[in-house]
Order: C-alpha cells, then structure tokens, then sequence
C-alpha cells in the first residue's frame, strides 16, 4: 500500500467517525428541538382550550378538533390538585390506523368544577420531517467525506510527488553504471533534504564502488604476478638434475599449491566483475550451439574417467540475450561441475529447451545442502580440482540477467537448472 492510500484510509476512518458523531448528535438535537416544539404546541392548545371553555362549557364536550383530541375527565379536588403537566408519546387512531403522538396531560377548575385534560396531537408530520432530515444528513456528510477524501487525494499526489519521483530514480540506478540520479524540484523541506541526501550517499556509494573495483583488480593482477615468478622459478629448480626425489616432490606439492592460488584467484577475480556487471556487451546466444562447442573441449576429460555424455534438444532453440563470455563461463562451470563431481563410467544428461537449461550428472550418493550449494567455497567433496566457486560464477551470472538457478537431487542423481524468462 503507498504511503499516501496509507495516510487516507486513517483520515478517512477519522473524517467518518467524527462526522458520525457530529450526525449523531445533530440528529439528536433536532428531535429535541422537534420534541420541545411539540410539547409547546399542546401547552398552547391546552391554554385556548382552557380558554374557550370559559367562554362556552359546550366545548367540553367536544372531542376532536383540528387534529387534536381532547379528553375532558371531572375530578375530585385532591386528584387534581396532585395532577401537574407531563408530556409523553402516545399513539392515535387516525383513518383505522394507530399512528404515533405526543399527548399532555393536566388539570384545570371551572366553575368551581375540576376537570382532568388530556390532549394529544399526532406526530406523524413531525417523524416524516426527522427522517427527512436524518436522510439529508447522512446524504450532506457522505458527500462531504468524499469530497474531502477526493481533493486530499490530490493534494497528498501533489505533495508526494518529489518522494515517488526520488524512490523511482532509486530503482533504476545500479551502482558502477555511472547512472545519473535526478531530483524534483521541490518547496518542501523535508523531501529536499531526502534529496540532497541521497544524492550526497549515492555519490558516495559510486566512490566507494569504483574505489573498491580498482583495488580488486589491482590487487588480484599484483598476485598474480608473483604468483606467476614462483611458478616459474621453481619450474627452473625441477629442472635441476642435483635436486633429490624428496625435494623434488616438494617442490612439486608447492607448485600445485600455486596453481591452486593462482585459479582461485581468476576466480575471486571474475566473480567479483560479474557481481559489479562488468560485462556490458551483449548479444544473442544460441545455447544449443554454444554447448555442443564446448562439449567438445571437454571430451578428452569425460572420455578418460568413462563418462557418457547425453544431449537432449527441443525443436526451438534455446536463445537469449547476454554476454557471449559469460554465457560461455556460465556453461563451462556446469560443465566442470558436472565432471568433477561425477564417478568413473557415469554419467552427464544436458537436456536443453527454449526457457531451461538442465544437466543432470550421477555423482555422492547423497543429496547437496540446497541452501548452501550456490555459496562461494561450499564443498561436498576433498576434490582437490575443485575451488567451490564454479556454482557460486553460475549464481552470479543467473542474478545478473534475472534468470533462476535451482538444484534438485532425484534418485542418486544431482541435477542443475537454468530457468530463462518468458518472453
């Protein structure tokens, strides 16, 4: 949810809950005042009755005048003295129907006589008048809630716009692509200094990225110069006829060691450049091709330890666009994977589809840690071939280009699996 939709359902619980209480109580002070209206009304019917029968005691005996209807009771003195003025609803038959009223209650003399009245009016009119109200009050308030909600809307898009502008800068930006981040011009404060932070932290982040880059390269190239000196001096000293066996053999177990040294730190190298997408160039890469020419490369390595090598195609052929060198490494490292970690006689299945890249090799009878198998140095074997890198390269090259690395283990069987977009 955005923070703006975040920030109206909150204001628009609010808005509802006190426009709903404001409702409440408007609603109810209507039907007060309505109430109150009523009860002077029958006060003053009751005081013109009183008054008309002053004039004519006939009017005592009439029952239903304009609406109203009077009830005229004599009593004894002591009722009517104990008799004061009470307002209460009722209900009156009007047409058949019992309909509700308001009816007064009281007590007056005439000619030395008391009388008990009772006067009702019907509220019917009234009641019809609070609904109305009721109905263009709920109407006034729901339109007046999304008339808020609708121009706080605008106004929140408006407002929020300089921060959506910033996070979609963000989301495009890679560091080492030297993308240039641009900001919306803004009066608010607080989204620019959002900006000038972020422009002062990416700048940095690209200083210290270049920075860290360099000296990788610098330091992997410093090594492996060194490396290659050692490597070569002691090729020099095998070739010393006056060197014993057992000196010759060590000297063998430390060259092994350098070379060791030295792939790792190709390795280390070309890990780290495709992590910081230093393969810019890109092209279509016919995957069913690529594999057979390096299927080729490997033979003398399979056929030495008797692996059979099977491929499977589909029709269609699997294409994508990416760096042809890292789609040759990619394939290469599951290749060695593949033949490394397999058993003499075994066996490799590539099966190849136009959005999968599987291969298949037998190899341990036991399944891999599938949280750890794309982890740089994660071994499951003392293969001392091995530098634990290759499927952490394939990892890295499946993130860059946004495809799917996945290792299943099925009837003594480990299989790799490239998973491409669909298209």
């Amino acid at each position: 949810m955005k923070l703006h939709n975040y920030t109206l359902k909150y204001l628009a619980v609010a808005l509802l809950s006190v426009i709903m209480l404001w409702g409440v109580l408007f609603y109810i002070h209507i039907k007060e005042q309505i109430g109150e209206s009523l009860d002077r009304n029958l006060n003053n019917y009751k005081l013109d009755f009183i008054q008309a029968a002053q004039k004519d005691s006939a009017v005592l005996t009439q029952l239903f005048v304009s609406g109203d209807v009077y009830h005229i009771t004599e009593i004894p003195e002591e009722e009517a003295l104990t008799i004061r003025d009470t307002y209460h609803d009722s209900t009156i038959s009007m047409d058949g129907e019992d309909v509700s009223a308001r009816k007064l209650t009281s007590a007056f003399s005439l000619n030395n006589k008391y009388y008990k009245l009772e006067l009702t009016t019907s509220t019917l009119e009234e009641e019809s008048l609070i609904k109305n109200i009721l109905y263009g009050i709920i109407g006034l308030y729901l339109a007046l809630l999304l008339s808020i909600l609708f121009i706080n809307n605008l106004l929140l898009r408006k407002l929020w716009r300089p921060f959506y502008s910033i996070i979609g800068q963000m989301e495009k930006f890679h560091l080492g692509r030297n993308t240039q981040v641009t900001t919306a011009d803004t009066s608010i404060s607080e989204f620019a200094s959002l900006n000038e932070t972020i422009t002062s932290l990416v700048a940095r982040a690209e200083d210290t990225f270049s920075s860290q880059r360099q000296f990788v390269e610098n330091a992997s190239h410093e090594l492996q110069t060194p490396l290659a000196i050692s490597l070569n001096r002691l090729e020099l000293l095998l070739e010393n006829e006056s060197l014993s066996d057992d000196a010759a053999m060590s000297v063998t177990q430390v060259m092994k060691g350098l070379e060791r040294l030295s792939r790792l730190n190709k390795t280390l190298l070309l890990l780290t450049r495709i992590e910081n997408n230093q393969f810019p160039a890109t092209t279509t890469v016919n995957f069913n091709d690529l594999v057979q020419t390096l299927i080729s490369e490997f033979e003398d390595l399979y056929q030495h330890r008797n692996i059979t090598v099977q491929i499977e195609k589909a029709k269609q052929p699997l294409l994508f666009s990416m760096n042809e060198d890292l789609a040759a490494t990619l394939l290469v490292n599951l290749l060695k994977n593949a033949i490394i970690h397999n058993i003499d006689n075994g066996k490799i299945t590539i099966n190849i589809q136009p959005y999968k890249f599987e291969i298949t090799n037998t190899g341990a009878a036991e399944p891999l840690d599938t949280t750890r198998v794309f982890n740089r140095f994660y071994k499951n074997s003392a293969n001392k071939q091995s530098t634990g890198l290759g499927l952490a390269i394939v990892k890295a090259i499946a993130n860059l280009y946004g495809l799917s690395a996945d290792y299943t283990y099925r009837h003594e069987q480990h299989t790799i699996a490239i998973l491409f977009p669909r298209k």
